[in-house]
């Protein structure tokens, strides 16, 4: 049996075009494609594509977000790999805890939960501390 070979032309919203056999071809050119679900198939149809960033686009998002002051848009970056004092900080000060006299025990509690996660798991942990503490 002779499967067909179907090409596929996508367009970032600055114009610029690809065209590809399929999807993750186009991921490993260094396109920041965003799936609607995620599909271990390689060859995925494009309907279920939902952005399309060029590599120059998506190198301008990174950097947007890495800058960001949002803690949420940094943590989809890169930007607190080497500084887990800075994240302690934006951490607890995003979550309300920057004078609670146990922001300190919360932040030991929630990096305990969910380092092994990463950040945002441990987010997602003083958050939940956060709301105990402040919702008396």
């Amino acid at each position: 049996m002779v499967k067909e070979n179907k090409s596929f032309t996508i367009s970032c919203k600055c114009g610029e075009t690809i065209t590809v056999g399929m999807v993750d071809e186009a991921v490993g050119k260094k396109w920041d494609i965003k799936r609607s679900a995620y599909s271990s198939n390689p060859s995925v149809e494009f309907k279920s594509v939902t952005e399309v960033r060029c590599p120059e686009c998506a190198e301008k998002e990174r950097l947007r977000k890495y800058n960001s002051s949002d803690i949420y848009e940094r943590l989809s970056t890169d930007y607190y790999q080497d500084k887990p004092d800075e994240f302690r900080e934006h951490a607890i000060d995003s979550v309300g805890l920057r004078t609670h006299p146990k922001a300190d025990k919360a932040y030991a509690l929630a990096y305990g939960r969910g380092h092994s996660g990463g950040y945002s798991e441990v987010l997602n942990a003083l958050q939940d501390y956060a709301d105990l503490l402040l919702n008396d």
